[in-house]
């Protein structure tokens, strides 16, 4: 009963409990017995991927807060989601080369940054500052195979794991295994990581601070290491790099975080093993850390605003000008103003005020 609805099928899926195609009268959808037809300009190469995936448009797709997707579009290099009846594009999204993973699709822009991304965890990922060169996936695998320059990249759970990259390779296809297979003049080849590397590192998505947290690293047969490092926002001003003792450790190792080390907001890191027979694995990630609470910036405002017409040199009461001040009387200021007796003659303080207080001390009563 379709046949002539249809004209010219270039692309068919079932997706949505509906049979969705591209004819030369571009996007149409069959869903209980109605043939509903959508008004797009869409090129003759146009593609659907019958694929949930979710990306992290930076808050460009307001209309769109979950950023979930039933399936894709390609319009010439123009990646288009497709949500409910919604089409959402973003300038970014013009792909030069796709590929389908058991995550959903992945491809790189013209700009050589990866898009994609698995169910539960937006992201758009540039990983370390590395442009790509192409990728690779199975519809059955959860990995992403990357090229970048001379190296390749194994990118599953959010993370990526890099290996050397040589030889003079025409193609390549990843197997049901998840294996890289290269063919071309030398030959043909697979790969597959013989070593990997366990990470268990604190959310992204939860600040740290104010206690330390840890990033546990167990790296395959750890007594053949030669070296590992642990590099802070590598490719950047503030990098820090902790070459490792392999001496004086054990594994699985717990590399400390400390929230007073670094600047709040997300880090990078990437931890690079290398090992005797030469091969060499890099890990990377992301952590977060939270807004330290200072007097100077957080405690000291409330002060002036709520205290020091009574609690400066000038007011008569209780000094309490100065970080030491407060610290010395912490627990008989927070008690004055949960009980509302503090501050005399006006409104008490906010909840959040109070919470500022309680985490000062949490902070270590930071100046």
């Amino acid at each position: 009963p379709l046949n002539a609805d249809i004209q010219g099928l270039k692309s068919m899926i079932w997706a949505k409990n509906a049979l969705w195609w591209i004819d030369s009268q571009g996007l149409s959808r069959w869903y209980q017995d109605q043939v509903q037809r959508f008004n797009l300009d869409l090129q003759s190469d146009a593609l659907l991927y019958a694929r949930k995936v979710i990306i992290d448009a930076e808050g460009h797709l307001p209309s769109n807060p979950g950023n979930h997707y039933d399936f894709w579009l390609k319009n010439g290099n123009q990646m288009i989601g497709f949500s409910g009846l919604d089409l959402f594009e973003h300038p970014s999204w013009q792909a030069t080369n796709i590929s389908i993973s058991q995550d959903g699709i992945w491809f790189h822009d013209q700009l050589r940054r990866i898009w994609g991304g698995a169910d539960g965890s937006p992201w758009r990922t540039q990983p370390i500052g590395i442009l790509i060169d192409a990728l690779w996936s199975h519809p059955n695998q959860e990995l992403v195979w990357a090229l970048s320059g001379e190296r390749l990249w194994l990118i599953k759970d959010q993370r990526a794991i890099s290996i050397d990259f040589e030889g003079h390779w025409r193609g390549a296809f990843c197997d049901e295994a998840g294996n890289l297979n290269l063919w071309g003049a030398d030959g043909l080849k697979s790969i597959s990581l013989s070593k990997r590397m366990r990470i268990n590192a604190p959310s992204p998505n939860v600040p740290i601070g104010p206690t330390t947290a840890q990033i546990e690293i167990l790296p395959d047969v750890p007594e053949t290491l030669s070296s590992l490092s642990i590099q802070i926002n590598p490719n950047q001003a503030q990098s820090i790099t902790h070459t490792l003792n392999l001496s004086e450790i054990s594994f699985p190792y717990r590399f400390e975080i400390n929230p007073l080390d670094y600047p709040a907001g997300v880090q990078n890191y990437l931890i690079s093993a290398s090992y005797q027979d030469g091969e060499q694995i890099d890990a990377f990630g992301r952590f977060s850390i939270a807004m330290p609470i200072r007097f100077s910036t957080q405690i000291e405002p409330i002060f002036e605003e709520k205290c020091a017409r009574c609690h400066d040199q000038r007011g008569g009461a209780r000094i309490l000008e100065t970080a030491q001040n407060w610290q010395n009387q912490y627990d008989v200021i927070l008690r004055a103003v949960v009980e509302q007796r503090m501050p005399i003659g006006l409104s008490p303080l906010e909840e959040s005020e109070i919470t500022l207080i309680e985490s000062w001390r949490n902070w270590g009563y930071l100046e």
